[in-house]
């Protein structure tokens, strides 16, 4: 019996051993210069900027500022617009373009997700958000065609 769990503490320890490199950064190896290197962990530019825009989010949250709707809804478009055109034009972009429309779009979410908890049946914030899921949605299946 202890030789069963022991043997399942070791695969699981292995896994995530092998799949260290994916905490940071979804990319395989040779994406790698869409990330940030920090000594030898690789930290994917896009997300990293997210990480970043939540915290400024958080403070306007914990303050009460109030951010409107159309702001919302404006800041997610540079970081789509530039995933469209990285995967149109052969990865085309840049690390501090990256982090620059990360951190506008992790502002924008904590900013809708707080609008949602305080008000759950905020229209304008639900059409938002299928606007960018079908968006996001239409130009995966375009640019994935062959």
């Amino acid at each position: 019996m202890a030789s069963s769990i022991e043997h399942t503490f070791k695969e699981v320890y292995n896994a995530i051993i092998e799949s260290k490199r994916y905490l940071l950064s979804h990319h395989e190896p040779k994406e790698y210069y869409k990330c940030i290197q920090v000594c030898d962990i690789f930290i994917c530019a896009r997300c990293l900027g997210i990480y970043l825009g939540i915290v400024p989010g958080l403070f306007f949250s914990v303050t009460g500022a109030v951010i409107p709707i159309w702001v919302i809804a404006v800041l997610p478009f540079p970081i789509l617009c530039d995933w469209i055109c990285s995967h149109k034009f052969n990865n085309w972009s840049f690390n501090w373009l990256r982090v620059s429309t990360g951190i506008l779009t992790g502002f924008a979410f904590v900013s809708a997700i707080t609008k949602l908890l305080t008000d759950p049946w905020l229209f304008e914030l639900w059409a938002i958000f299928v606007f960018y899921a079908l968006i996001t949605g239409i130009s995966l299946k375009v640019l994935t065609q062959n």
